[in-house]
């Protein structure tokens, strides 16, 4: 599952089937132990996660499961962050 934000819109693509919603409807309902924000526009689940990778300027490289061609860039400044998530 990978929840997407395009233009303040927020897509929740589950394998071909796109539902749409705002940032502001779904956030308070997702659980903080499975899902992260890893960027402006993207939330990714723990069990989405293929692989931690360090990248330049202290950043995360995430390859995700289900979408090979999209890599995340996690920022240095959340990167402590990202860490505690994924260790419980």
């Amino acid at each position: 599952m990978l929840f997407e934000f395009r233009r303040k819109i927020l897509a929740v693509i589950i394998g071909k089937t796109e539902n749409f919603y705002t940032i502001e409807s779904i956030e308070p309902s997702l659980n903080p132990h499975m899902f992260f924000k890893a960027t402006r526009g993207c939330i990714i689940s723990i069990g989405s996660i293929a692989k931690v990778s360090k990248y330049f300027n202290s950043r995360l490289k995430v390859s995700l499961k289900h979408n090979a061609s999209m890599d995340l860039m996690i920022s240095r400044a959340r990167v402590q962050d990202f860490l505690k998530w994924l260790d419980g």
